[in-house]
């Protein structure tokens, strides 16, 4: 074997070591590990708090910081199931800055994380948009944060 191979299976053995490691913490074995994959990867109630966008829907959008007065503009959405019970699909459109605008955007809940994401792209500009957050203390309002690249 050459000096590359014989660095590569190393590498490659001290990644499995530290991946079997990883999944049989404090003495616990890998069932636990397992259970708790499982677990994450399982729809519970925040997924069933995702229906309650579904349809379709009239949207404004109200913009500041674009001139000396908050403008305000109409449009459409339209909810759907990605994956059944997992993930939505929200496509929307409208006008914006004088142009027509479309908008596509994913939501779940991370049970991980415990929070629901978005992730999100349209037709002016070329970032992925992303945020996380939870509902409101209502269950009203979802409130998300993320962060917008502005040149």
């Amino acid at each position: 074997m050459n000096r590359t191979r014989k660095t590569l299976t190393a590498v490659l053995l001290a990644a499995g070591v530290f991946l079997t490691c990883a999944f049989v913490q404090e003495g616990k074995p890998l069932a636990d590990g397992m259970k708790r994959w499982k677990d994450a990867c399982t729809p519970g109630p925040a997924h069933k708090d995702l229906a309650r966008f579904l349809g379709s829907w009239d949207t404004e959008t109200v913009i500041f910081g674009m001139g000396p007065e908050a403008t305000t503009t109409k449009g459409t959405a339209e909810w759907k199931w990605l994956f059944d019970g997992r993930w939505t699909q929200m496509t929307s459109s409208g006008e914006l800055m004088g142009r027509p605008y479309h908008n596509t955007m994913i939501m779940g809940y991370d049970n991980f994380r415990q929070k629901y994401t978005t992730a999100g792209v349209d037709d002016l500009q070329t970032t992925l948009t992303t945020s996380e957050g939870n509902f409101d203390q209502s269950r009203q309002a979802l409130i998300t944060y993320g962060k917008v690249d502005e040149p």
